[in-house]
């Protein structure tokens, strides 16, 4: 901006009102600068760069401030106009309009680093094997790939298009934004703060980055941080303590959580625990004391209370890690050891001292018996709970407001990803069904009498999804008129002319994005290549690959029913219609029963102190017949029966 030198008048002015400089020569002044009363007990140093003060400002606790300098030191500093800085310490900041700073012991530049961006962070392994460096661009589909993909050349790429961003940040000043409100703080050290964020009660920040507009970062009591990077729309408060993080749009860390080396994304909800290397996926929830989240990958999970997952084998170091698939729940006081690989939407109940890889059986419940990993396969498959999951995940979106998310969330429960791993598990549950004893796998154990429950459970979850997949198809492009036996042979006739995929792993799931194996491999090639070089390019490829899901996954729903049924018939399309139409009955019936036992007369414990038992049960609880979810699930299964009756 165009500035002056102070005047001799305006000089002699701010010595009456207590002030002081090393040098007035160094302090440069807004042409309408006036100082009235607005500048009183403030030591100046180095070079000043001031701007106009006039009005007031509302502080966090929604009183006025008056605008202006009081009782503060400030060294190589900018202000710009109409902001508020009273007992601090400022140096070597540039400071944007309508800014408060109150009750801060330092805020400065001390480094030149380039406020945490660049930073290298261990996930999924402690000896940093799998690092990468964290940056305002990050994203949970890019974490993944560089992870994952770090020995490789896409690796290669991606680091250095992170590094390079990170550098494009680098300033000689910390850099706080318009608007921001900052408040009885302690140290706050090379920081970059965006445009209306609010840090109050801060106890230390050193290195970071604390992103604004449009929905501002807030950062709160007693909060230590360093070398880290906090993305709009997120929180941390009450005493969370953070080193070489990155916390996502939409996360929450509270409850004197601790984190190293970690990565938060979307929406993800952190309490009280500790969390070491990990991966945090969309929605993951751990906010338990006692809790232990190490060296993992998650998302759409829960950590119970005193979950702990292990990296014990230290023969060359802590290098072991672990991956939960989308959806998995760790029970209270569980057990994992790393490594393992755990089912998507499986739940996890004890002590498991095995490796466990029970990727192939989703929706399993694994528990511990005699020291022995028991799985059941698709225990979890109809349970009301993740009927609900499938609802909260969606209301929960604290994105709310940020135009373009960095994270690309698919929260599907059912998914072509999902299906092909049950898949791989009912052909090996086929193979071993007429043969007597229990089934050893992966570190498990499947109890023989499971084994056709298992087998049931599956084919109708894959009959129920792949009818709903076509279903869903023909309604929207019968624009939400009842489809017929004419459209569905339409369209299963043009997906039989698509080039049909060979047998194997189709689907990918990226930090939470679900893909085809066509679209991975096209993102793959091209950052092989050399042919993305910039974060926007891939940014623009992983936004296509997840707005095709729908069209991949009825491509997928339909070559699966071709491959069933050999050819599109009439008849065919006639039967398999009917088939579906008792599937979507038994998951109805399933889940119904499944909530009845929230109903169960074991539930009225608890309840009869002032009165009878069921009639204070029924008082607070209400009957299963009125609860809003059996509401859902009837409408459901109305809805789509009445969609597939003018096929049939």
């Amino acid at each position: 901006m165009k500035t002056r030198r102070l005047r001799s008048e305006e000089i002699t002015r701010l010595e009456q009102n207590g002030c002081s400089a090393v040098s007035w020569t160094t302090i440069h002044v807004d042409p309408n600068f006036v100082i009235g009363d607005m500048i009183r007990n403030v030591e100046f140093s180095g070079n000043i760069t001031l701007g106009t003060f006039s009005g007031s400002l509302m502080s966090t606790l929604s009183t006025p401030e008056r605008a202006g300098l009081y009782s503060c030191r400030l060294h190589n500093v900018s202000v710009q106009n109409n902001c508020r800085i009273a007992y601090a310490t400022v140096a070597n900041t540039d400071i944007g309009e309508s800014t408060l700073i109150t009750h801060v012991q330092a805020l400065a530049r001390t480094g030149d680093q380039p406020f945490s961006n660049g930073v290298f962070a261990h996930v999924l392994a402690e000896d940093g094997a799998r690092s990468i460096p964290i940056w305002r661009g990050l994203s949970a589909q890019k974490a993944h790939l560089g992870c994952y993909f770090k020995q490789h050349p896409v690796g290669t790429v991606l680091e250095r298009m992170a590094l390079k961003e990170a550098e494009s940040t680098r300033r000689e000043r910390s850099q706080i934004g318009s608007g921001c409100r900052i408040e009885r703080c302690g140290t706050l050290d090379n920081v970059w703060i965006g445009d209306g964020a609010v840090i109050l009660g801060a106890a230390c920040l050193s290195n970071c980055t604390v992103e604004g507009e449009p929905v501002p970062a807030r950062i709160g009591q007693g909060v230590t941080a360093r070398n880290s990077i906090f993305k709009s729309a997120c929180r941390v408060d009450s005493g969370a303590r953070l080193d070489r993080c990155f916390v996502g749009q939409g996360v929450v860390v509270e409850c004197n959580a601790s984190a190293t080396d970690s990565l938060f994304f979307a929406n993800c909800h952190v309490g009280h625990s500790e969390v070491v290397s990990a991966f945090l996926g969309p929605y993951t929830v751990s906010h338990h004391r006692s809790t232990l989240v190490l060296a993992c990958q998650s998302s759409f999970a829960n950590f119970g209370s005193g979950s702990n997952s292990s990296n014990h084998l230290y023969k060359l170091g802590p290098r072991h890690g672990g991956v939960l698939r989308r959806g998995v729940r760790c029970g209270s006081d569980s057990y994992l050891l790393w490594p393992s690989d755990i089912g998507a939407f499986s739940t996890v109940v004890g002590h498991h001292p095995e490796h466990l890889d029970t990727a192939m059986f989703p929706f399993s419940l694994i528990l511990n018996k005699n020291d022995t990993s028991i799985l059941i396969p698709g225990a979890n498959l109809f349970s009301i709970g993740a009927f609900r999951d499938a609802l909260k995940w969606r209301e929960r979106d604290l994105r709310t407001g940020i135009e373009e998310p960095a994270d690309l969330v698919n929260c599907a429960v059912l998914s072509p990803y999902v299906m092909e791993a049950m898949e791989r598990g009912l052909a090996l549950l086929r193979r071993v069904q007429s043969a007597r004893g229990d089934l050893r796998h992966g570190g498990a154990v499947i109890p023989e009498g499971r084994i056709g429950a298992g087998l049931t459970t599956y084919r109708q979850a894959r009959r129920c999804y792949i009818g709903e997949c076509i279903l869903r198809r023909l309604i929207r492009e019968s624009h939400g008129q009842p489809p017929t036996t004419d459209d569905c042979l339409r369209l299963l006739e043009n997906i039989a002319e698509e080039t049909p995929r060979p047998d194997g792993r189709g689907w990918r799931d990226w930090g939470g994005m679900l893909l085809s194996d066509a679209d991975a491999t096209l993102i793959l090639d091209g950052l092989a290549a050399g042919d993305v070089e910039t974060a926007q390019e891939l940014r623009d490829l992983l936004h296509t690959a997840h707005e095709r899901y729908t069209d991949r996954e009825v491509l997928w729903a339909g070559q699966r029913w071709i491959r069933e049924y050999r050819e599109v018939r009439r008849d065919a399309i006639l039967d398999s219609v009917e088939g579906w139409r008792r599937s979507v009955q038994f998951r109805h019936e399933r889940l119904l029963k499944d909530l009845n036992k929230e109903f169960a007369h074991e539930m009225t414990i608890g309840f009869g102190i002032e009165e009878a038992k069921l009639e204070a049960f029924r008082r607070v609880r209400g009957e299963a017949s009125d609860h809003f979810t059996v509401k859902l699930v009837h409408d459901q299964r109305d809805r789509l029966l009445a969609m597939a009756e003018r096929i049939v």
